[in-house]
């Protein structure tokens, strides 16, 4: 007979055990969860106020190197821009204003601006109104023209100077036959 003392039967029961450490771990596991999460959100938080930072200090910079920029140049630089988008539009859709416009845009000095234009193709004649920033410039720009071979003939006027020192002049170039043959 066996004895009643011993037995094989565990007295504690594993299902109470269990149950007893479920609670706990699911406590350790919510306070990680919680922990992670506060880590996480403060990480976030600094690496946001230093992104605020950087911000700032770019858009002070920025603010910097407008001041620098003078406003006139700016505004000189986009009504080039716009010139020159009109211009090529133009150039793109006629064969021939394309190829004079094209050589005037090539010998002309940067700070030679040529707000209008008139172009008449049966006459090979081009009509300009110039603006530039002094008298010997428009003088050297006056002498490149002369000199190209392309060019017949070159009638100069209309010269006026602004309060601000800036030249204002009138000037057609007449082509030679031969520059409107190779452009057809």
């Amino acid at each position: 007979m066996p004895d009643p003392t011993f037995s094989i039967k565990p007295t504690v029961d594993i299902a109470k055990i269990r149950a007893s450490h479920t609670p706990v771990f699911g406590l350790w596991a919510g306070l990680l969860l919680f922990f992670l999460t506060v880590a996480a959100y403060g990480g976030f938080t600094l690496l946001n106020r230093a992104q605020e930072r950087a911000r700032l200090e770019l858009l002070a910079q920025i603010d910097l190197k407008r001041e620098e920029l003078n406003p006139e140049l700016i505004g000189q630089l986009t009504s080039l821009d716009k010139r020159l988008k009109n211009l090529n539009t133009l150039l793109s859709s006629h064969s021939f204003p394309s190829r004079a416009l094209t050589w005037i845009e090539q010998k002309t000095f940067a700070t030679v601006f040529f707000p209008s234009f008139t172009f008449s193709g049966d006459q090979r004649r081009v009509d300009l109104a110039g603006e530039t920033v002094s008298i010997s410039l428009l003088n050297q720009q006056l002498n490149l023209l002369q000199r190209e071979p392309d060019v017949e003939k070159m009638d100069f006027g209309g010269l006026s100077i602004g309060k601000d020192g800036a030249v204002s002049f009138k000037l057609t170039l007449f082509f030679k036959p031969s520059f409107i043959q190779l452009s057809e």
